[in-house]
């Protein structure tokens, strides 16, 4: 892929060090999407349990 061309003249190790430096960009990525999910997860029970109560002292 004319993407990754430029690494076909770079050394085995700045080749490894940058697929390392890839790798923890994607863990960090999908570690940060999944905090924020299970933020708004919960963020939606609450508001859910919320109106539950609400609904249930409105009788």
């Amino acid at each position: 892929q004319e993407r990754y061309a430029h690494l076909k003249e770079e050394s085995s190790q700045v080749k490894k060090q940058l697929i390392g430096m890839a790798i923890q960009q994607e863990v960090f990525f999908y570690t940060f999407v999944l905090s924020i999910e299970n933020r708004i997860k919960s963020l939606a029970i609450l508001k859910a349990y919320e109106q539950w109560v609400e609904e249930k002292h409105n009788f």
